[in-house]
């Protein structure tokens, strides 16, 4: 059995690695669909719905369900990989557009569906047909009418084909936009960046200047305090000096003061003591007399008697 692998991306793009498929065989291609994470879990089942020849019709596989052990079914899944065996009613035609849906049910319903990206496959030509006998007459206008079949297919997939390199130009020429704009957003960044770089490294020259002119005129403002703080200093400390040799001179002239009343007192009492002496022989002589008086008069008396 031909194996065609075909890749589902997180960022939704696909790649399909081909194998020789025929129109008309049955079973004899095997379909191994690695889905994205986004659809690997979550779902009660898959399906894989299919249009052929882009002719708008749905043709949904069946529902898809993991493999049971004793099973025959014509798609399965298994470890986040989809197996289908093509049947005959999808390869009649020249190509046949995939998706893959996941779906969640409750109560019967459909609540969620989620569908994968888009992957094309491609069918060779091959003799079809039941293997009755022809005339030749027959012979010729079947051969006549393959003919146009065959012209007509080959004009399909050379316009088919051109809509592909349209897309695939159209998504080069998107890709170079994007990459112009991832360019030319860089470079906005880097002159943004190299812009605010200046403007910080002025701001800082000028909060620099600034900061040098107020410390400088600072320090002109302490130096000036300083000189009148020395200049007020030295006026108090002369000023204090004088009261205090003022205050000493006073001082002084009170203390001579003091010590000419203390020698003028001095004589005075001096003067009084030698006054006091005086007086005091003479008292002692006064009572030497009044003793005198007084014995005389006692003898005196003692007589009378």
């Amino acid at each position: 059995m031909r194996i065609i692998k075909v890749a589902l991306h997180e960022d939704e793009s696909v790649v399909v690695t081909p194998a020789a498929v025929y129109m008309g065989e049955h079973r004899a291609v095997r379909l191994e669909i690695t889905l994205p994470q986004r659809l690997q879990t979550g779902f009660d089942f898959y399906t894989i719905a299919f249009d052929v020849m882009n002719a708008g019709k749905r043709i949904p596989l069946g529902n898809i369900y993991p493999k049971e052990e004793g099973t025959e079914t014509i798609a399965w899944m298994e470890n986040g990989v989809i197996f289908c065996d093509l049947p005959d009613s999808l390869t009649h035609s020249t190509f046949v557009r995939g998706q893959v849906e996941g779906h969640r049910e409750e109560n019967g319903t459909c609540v969620l569906l989620e569908k994968s990206a888009l992957f094309m496959l491609r069918f060779e030509d091959s003799i079809a047909g039941e293997g009755e006998a022809v005339s030749a007459f027959a012979l010729g206008h079947m051969n006549e009418l393959m003919a146009q079949i065959n012209h007509m297919r080959e004009t399909l997939r050379i316009k088919v084909e051109g809509v592909d390199d349209f897309v695939q130009g159209g998504l080069a020429e998107a890709q170079d936009a994007i990459r112009q704009m991832v360019v030319e957003a860089e470079d906005n960044v880097v002159q943004a960046a190299s812009q605010a770089k200046a403007d910080v490294n002025q701001t800082a020259s000028q909060a620099q200047g600034e900061i040098g002119q107020t410390a400088q005129q600072l320090k002109t403002e302490v130096s000036q305090t300083a000189a009148q703080a020395k200049i007020d200093v030295n006026q108090t400390a002369a000023q204090a000096l004088g009261n205090i040799a003022q205050a000493a001179a006073q001082a002084q002239s009170g203390l001579n003061d003091g010590i000419t009343q203390a020698n003028q007192a001095a004589a005075q009492a001096a003067v009084s003591a030698g006054e006091a002496g005086q007086s005091k022989a003479a008292a002692q002589t006064a009572a030497q007399q009044a003793q005198t008086v007084v014995t005389n008069a006692a003898a005196l008396l003692a007589d009378t008697k």
